[in-house]
């Protein structure tokens, strides 16, 4: 969530996300827009996130990064666009939310874009990337 004035909210960002303790003035501000039918909440996490009182669980991640210069997600980036066959494969397992539905999905993908990495494959190198819940509030 990007509000465009945070602080009047008591909401502090870090890396552009709020923290979990504080999603009661998440969903304030949700509340409080002209046209919040047209914003959507999402919780992310490690896998040891607990359940999230009504919360869709949505399916994993695997990284995004969002710099100066543009934004770079694994799944756009590699799995539905890649030049790679061996992450492209992937494309078929995604869920209605374009993330993965199982763990295990996550984790194969990571597994084989680190030996691609570890094998000279022109991408990105990030310490300790994992799986990421994703959760819709």
């Amino acid at each position: 969530m990007w509000p465009e004035d945070e602080t009047a909210y008591g909401i502090t960002l870090v890396d552009g996300l709020a923290s979990l303790s504080q999603i009661e003035a998440c969903r304030h501000y949700r509340q409080s827009i002209e046209r919040k039918h047209e914003v959507d909440l999402f919780v992310i996490g490690p896998l040891a996130q607990p359940q999230l009182m009504n919360a869709m669980f949505c399916g994993f991640d695997v990284g995004w990064v969002h710099a100066e210069h543009g934004s770079f997600s694994a799944l756009l980036h590699e799995c539905l666009l890649g030049q790679y066959e061996q992450l492209r494969k992937f494309g078929g397992t995604l869920n209605e939310h374009l993330l993965f539905p199982q763990c295990k999905l996550a984790s194969d993908f990571l597994n084989i874009r680190n030996f691609l990495i570890d094998q000279g494959a022109d991408l990105e190198a990030y310490e300790g990337v994992q799986p990421i819940s994703v959760y819709k509030l």
